[in-house]
């Protein structure tokens, strides 16, 4: 588990797919240190799931950490990955940025798990190195 003064990120396995969960505020100020310390946590498995059911706030830069992850998991052959995003404000702003285009979202983490569990059936609409 990671904390500092606006956001906590913790981390489980969850039916072979390793869960990223976050809490808080993404936002400027603290994302050189959460990147590195979220790369420290990631394990090799069956695909991810950054889940940020809890995220009040995110801003470019923890934006710029989620790309930052899925960079550096393709770079090693892990770019199974899903997004959960339950907060209407949280998906619009991924609306906006395009990410959507990048990451398969849905709104719980069981239909991460399912989504992981049955295969990513199509590829992204846009590839995270032509973001």
């Amino acid at each position: 588990m990671i904390e500092n003064n606006s956001v906590e990120i913790r981390s489980e396995i969850l039916h072979g797919f390793q869960r990223i969960m976050f809490s808080g505020e993404l936002v400027y100020g603290q994302t050189e240190k959460i990147r590195e310390e979220i790369f420290s946590l990631l394990v090799d498995c069956d695909g991810y799931i950054l889940d940020l059911q809890n995220v009040k706030t995110i801003d470019s830069t923890g934006f710029g950490i989620l790309v930052s992850i899925a960079k550096k998991l393709k770079n090693q052959n892990r770019n199974r990955m899903v997004v959960v995003i339950n907060k209407p404000s949280i998906l619009q702003l991924f609306k906006i940025t395009k990410l959507t285009l990048i990451f398969p979202v849905v709104e719980t983490k069981e239909e991460a798990v399912k989504l992981l569990s049955e295969g990513l059936s199509s590829p992204p609409e846009l590839l995270i190195d032509d973001y």
